[in-house]
């Protein structure tokens, strides 16, 4: 295998980006896989957008009795794993972060089409899926 520097250099800067981000969720020491898996989250459109406060209260929700977290998991399993693949499931807007004209009727077309059909997949499919899991 041939020595890049270059891409030694991005798995460098990504490992301090995952550390700079996630470091309050991730146990010490952490391993180079469980960074690798980790990059998405830190550089890469939609992933890249979450906000930690929410991270942190599902963490403690999940940790707070974890004995029922796992009987949760045992009897909705395959649900909350159909809303997180359907979740990380790739829509063709997901990489758009420019914004639309709401007064041309190219942008509420636009907007009919693209974006309230995903808006209604991850809102009304998605988030009930995963919800239904803190209901056990």
């Amino acid at each position: 295998m041939l020595y890049d520097p270059l891409a030694k250099f991005d798995r460098e800067v990504a490992t301090i980006e995952v550390h700079n981000r996630l470091n309050q969720f991730l146990p010490s020491p952490v391993s180079s896989q469980v960074i690798g898996t980790l990059v998405p989250f830190v550089s890469e459109r939609p992933w890249r957008y979450w906000d930690s406060e929410i991270v942190a209260a599902a963490l403690t929700l999940l940790e707070n009795d974890t004995a029922r977290t796992i009987e949760a998991i045992k009897i909705r399993g395959i649900a909350v794993n159909r809303g997180v693949e359907n979740l990380f499931r790739p829509a063709p807007i997901i990489l758009i972060e420019e914004s639309f004209d709401h007064k041309q009727s190219r942008g509420l077309i636009r907007l009919a089409t693209e974006f309230l059909p995903e808006y209604l997949r991850l809102a009304e499919h998605d988030s009930p899926e995963n919800t239904r899991f803190f209901k056990c």
